[in-house]
Order: C-alpha cells, then structure tokens, then sequence
C-alpha cells in the first residue's frame, strides 16, 4: 500500500474512534437521565445510579469492555497506519 492509503485508512479510523466515544459518552448520560426519570424520587435514583456503576458491579465492567472494544481496535490500527506514514516519511 503507499502512503495515501494509509492516510486515508488513518483518517477513517480515527473519526471512527472519535464517533464511537461521542456516542458511548451519549448512551451513558442518557442511560443516568433515564434512571432519575423512571425513579419515584431523587434518592431512588442515586441509589440506581451507584448501583450500576459502582467499581464493584463486574457485569457492568465486562459491559463497558465490549462496548467500547470496536474504539480501542480502531484507535489500534489508528496508531498502526500512522506509524507506517511517518516511516515512509522518514525513508
């Protein structure tokens, strides 16, 4: 492949990265509005709140691990193909 592929393989992947995050971000904050809304008080919902992300919940660690694995994979290959352009550059 030469270098214009990998920037463009480089720059999909990154705005993939970056998309992939933006909406992790939105699900969780929506997923919090949705836990005060459905409760019958501000304290219920607090108390759902820290139950789901407490650092001891393991079911929700896992959750968030696969959720956000396409984002590390591609941040992955992100780095990779930017490596291969500054060494084609450096030749």
């Amino acid at each position: 492949m030469n270098q214009r592929n990998y920037r463009i393989l480089s720059k999909i992947f990154k705005i993939f990265t970056i998309i992939w995050v933006y909406f992790f971000g939105v699900v969780i904050i929506l997923s919090i509005i949705g836990f005060f809304l459905t409760s019958t008080s501000f304290i219920d919902g607090w108390q759902k709140v820290s139950e789901i992300f407490s650092p001891f919940n393991i079911a929700n660690l896992i959750v968030t691990i696969i959720f956000l694995s396409p984002a590390l994979v591609s941040y992955t290959l992100y780095e990779y193909f930017e490596k291969n352009i500054k060494n084609s550059n450096n030749k």
